[in-house]
């Protein structure tokens, strides 16, 4: 897994540290990677570093006061890329189709993202129904 290019940054350091055991049932691995998190050998993947997206045309979801991106060209097979709007820096999640419960991984995650301010908000009015799981 590739480090982000500012997975050094201080809110990336403090995210890191708050990051649970346990997400989507799944444990965290064991990884090296600065700014990285895994759990259930890949089936969810957090980067913390990211330069912020510009405007996109991309699905926004809020979930917690957290917008995220659905990284549409990104998300294919039996993936799906997510990625923080208006937060610098940016959080990036690739979540696995085995994962249950996408959505409360998603409720779980934008908890933790919630402290990085946000900047910035989508600015599409459509948003999707649920990501499914």
């Amino acid at each position: 897994m590739e480090r982000a290019p500012r997975a050094d940054a201080p809110e990336c350091v403090r995210l890191l540290k708050r990051l649970p055991d346990e997400l989507a049932g799944r444990g965290r691995e064991d990884v090296r990677t600065q700014g990285v998190a895994v759990w259930g050998d890949g089936d969810v993947v957090l980067r913390c570093g990211l330069r912020p997206p510009p405007p996109s045309v991309d699905p926004c979801v809020a979930v917690d006061d957290v917008e995220w991106l659905l990284l549409e060209a990104r998300s294919q097979g039996d993936r799906k890329v997510l990625l923080t709007y208006g937060r610098d820096p940016a959080v990036e999640v690739s979540l696995s189709q085995e994962v249950d419960g996408v959505d409360a991984a998603l409720i779980d995650l934008s908890r933790l993202v919630e402290p990085i301010r946000q900047r910035g908000e989508c600015i599409g009015e459509e948003e999707p129904e649920g990501l499914g799981g």
